[in-house]
């Protein structure tokens, strides 16, 4: 499986969840686990290895699809844009807004269609 970021809604250290692309559909992803350290070495950690994050696909409904492309083009537009450059102070108003609505948001009414692991991420179009 090929995936491809088109962005993300969380990152730490690479996607946590956000909008991607899989054999031409757009599809929600979300980390389900974490990747763990490998010792590879008694030196310091920075040389130690880290297995790959796994991550569920959902097929969002129309009005999810909706949601999630609205607030984010709201963040685009108050808090970072698509090249990182934030565009001022509008942002609080952004997050006034978004906080009292973003726990709507329910992967339970989404369908499970797949899993993949961070190996197979082949474009991250932004952050």
């Amino acid at each position: 499986m090929k995936v491809k970021i088109l962005w993300t809604s969380d990152w730490w250290d690479g996607p946590l969840k956000g909008m991607c692309e899989v054999d031409g559909e757009i599809l929600w992803f979300n980390c389900t686990k974490e990747g763990e350290r490998i010792k590879t070495s008694d030196n310091d950690e920075e040389d130690d290895e880290w297995s790959p994050r796994e991550f569920d696909l959902y097929r969002l409904t129309k009005s999810q699809m909706e949601f999630k492309m609205y607030w984010h083009g709201e963040f685009r537009k108050h808090v970072k844009d698509e090249n990182g450059n934030k565009p001022g102070p509008p942002w609080p108003l952004f997050y006034s807004r978004y906080d009292k609505v973003k726990d709507s948001f329910d992967l339970k009414q989404a369908q499970l269609i797949g899993h993949f692991n961070d190996t197979e991420i082949t474009e991250i179009l932004s952050r």
